[in-house]
């Protein structure tokens, strides 16, 4: 919604890229954004490149979460910041039973982020353009967890 501002799109899947190409369509700020295939893991970008990084909800598909939030860190330009977004409620554990919610805030500190904020935002009931396909039908998302991390 700013005309200085550029946004980078990036997702391993080339099909969401897909998907959020054609919505990106539907509005006014196409010209503002560019999408790139890569993975967090990797990010093919300089380090300090960017002004904010957001992920929304990804963080349960990452293989390798650490290096991830390292990468978000290495790409960060300094006293800037990472919104992390974590779901609250569903998929509060991964492959092993371990929570991850639960260790988010070490994992970011480990990465180098040394001021986190954590903030809890609930709705109802999550409205139906944000509802995600890995969540069953009948789930909806009661809270996200917000993490900020400051560089």
């Amino acid at each position: 919604m700013t005309p200085n501002v550029t946004c980078v799109g990036m997702d391993i899947n080339k099909t969401m890229l897909k998907l959020a190409k054609l919505e990106l369509q539907k509005t006014d700020y196409s010209g503002q954004v560019c999408f790139i295939n890569a993975s967090v893991e990797a990010l093919p970008y300089a380090d300090k490149s960017f002004d904010m990084v957001v992920s929304l909800i990804s963080i349960y598909q990452w293989n390798y979460r650490l290096q991830g939030c390292r990468e978000i860190y290495r790409v960060l330009k300094d006293k800037c910041v990472a919104l992390i977004i974590v779901d609250s409620q569903h998929m509060s554990n991964d492959k092993s039973g371990l929570s991850l919610n639960k260790d988010i805030r070490k994992l970011i500190r480990s990465a180098g982020f040394q001021n986190i904020i954590t903030l809890n935002q609930k709705w109802p009931s999550m409205p139906p353009k944000f509802k995600f396909d890995y969540l069953k039908p009948s789930s909806s998302l009661i809270g996200l967890l917000l993490v900020i991390g400051c560089k």
